[in-house]
């Protein structure tokens, strides 16, 4: 099985407005599932720092 790449800001910007544009939450799981991959703590780093961008 090879290792799939770790998951970048980027990525996770993506899967945030895709959730936004969706009228829904970003959640982690939600984002775990549209990401299919990476772990809950670095998707919750990652979406925080996208939501502090969006606020700002």
């Amino acid at each position: 099985m090879t290792r799939q790449p770790p998951i970048t800001q980027d990525d996770v910007r993506q899967a945030v407005y895709g959730c936004l544009s969706a009228c829904e939450a970003p959640s982690a799981d939600r984002l775990l599932a549209q990401l299919k991959r990476g772990s809950k703590t670095t998707v919750l780093k990652y979406r925080d720092q996208v939501i502090e961008e969006i606020r700002h």
